[in-house]
């Protein structure tokens, strides 16, 4: 169910869609923030990478944006993926969250 607030008027969205990433290596998303207000207040953007299982991590991070009123704009994040044995694979997932004055 949570795929259905991706188009609010305040949201983020990333252009990659991976099934599968490299372990130990860092992975590069590109996100894109979208203000389809009238407002022209700063927009936060929230983002965390978090691995399930055995040797879980996660790596959060945020970046306040200055979007006026109808605009977006577009950056890039690189997350750092934990390694993993040989042949092994874990479970993860990019949570993407946008705050404006202090809600979600």
């Amino acid at each position: 169910a949570e795929h259905y607030k991706a188009w609010q008027p305040v949201c983020v969205l990333a252009r990659e869609w991976n099934s599968a990433v490299p372990a130990g290596e860092p992975v590069t998303r590109t996100l894109k923030a979208f203000n389809d207000t009238r407002h022209a207040d700063p927009v936060t953007v929230h983002w965390l990478f978090q691995t399930r299982g055995p040797g879980a991590a996660a790596v959060r991070g945020k970046k306040t944006l200055a979007l006026p009123p109808g605009g977006a704009e577009e950056f890039a994040v690189t997350l750092d993926v934990p390694p993993l044995p040989a042949n092994a694979r874990q479970d993860a997932e990019l949570v993407l969250t946008c705050e404006r004055n202090g809600k979600e």
